[in-house]
């Protein structure tokens, strides 16, 4: 099989349509937990967050893998200097795309998802919503695409990369620990699967 030619850019408002199902496939039970209604999938709130350059699943944190000029990949990374101003824009969306009806619910959702997904330390570069192109998966894409986050986070002067897998995902995990992470600790889910199971998360981590 040959070798991919993969190249890289900061993902783009335009970039939603191919984006939001390889966000969506890097965590569903955790997405649907938290954001999916009995009239509105998940996704539906991932199409109108996207653009929005505010919030966890907006495009300002992505970085996208392109094959063929086309989006292969993405991975968001963040840190705990952007806590803040990301907490900001999630309860800003929250509000705009589910209204005060909803609002609360998703809010005390996302905080239950914290528990096992809690929020990166300043030093830490942090990365989520993985996802690969399914016909492209096992071709090295998302290797290179957490190659090039790494060296990012090296380059901005970041002790340590971490990030979280679910523990359902033996593969993912051994994708990392390929890269360099290190397992740290196990999270496990306390909040029952009356929305859908979720699966207990583990962080990872790698020190620069």
């Amino acid at each position: 099989m040959a070798n991919l030619s993969i190249d890289f850019r900061p993902a783009r408002p335009e970039d939603v349509r191919a984006a939001v199902p390889l966000i969506y496939s890097s965590g569903p039970h955790e997405f649907d937990y938290v954001y999916r209604l009995r009239s509105k999938p998940a996704q539906d709130y991932l199409h109108f967050a996207f653009p929005t350059g505010k919030g966890l699943s907006s495009f300002h944190l992505c970085t996208v893998a392109l094959v063929d000029n086309e989006v292969a990949g993405i991975c968001a990374f963040q840190s705990g200097r952007d806590n803040l101003t990301t907490d900001l824009g999630n309860a800003a969306n929250f509000w705009r795309f589910f209204g005060w009806r909803h609002f609360g619910g998703v809010v005390r959702r996302g905080l239950q998802m914290t528990t096992v997904l809690p929020p990166p330390d300043k030093d830490t570069a942090y990365l989520s919503q993985v996802g690969v192109r399914p016909d492209l998966r096992g071709r090295g894409v998302g290797s290179a695409l957490l190659k090039n986050q790494m060296a990012r986070a090296r380059s901005a002067g970041f002790r340590r990369c971490a990030l979280d897998v679910a523990a359902t995902n033996p593969r993912a995990e051994a994708l990392y620990e390929r890269l360099g992470f290190r397992f740290v600790r196990q999270r496990d889910w306390k909040y029952g699967a009356a929305r859908g199971p979720v699966p207990h998360q583990r962080r990872m981590e790698i020190v620069f």
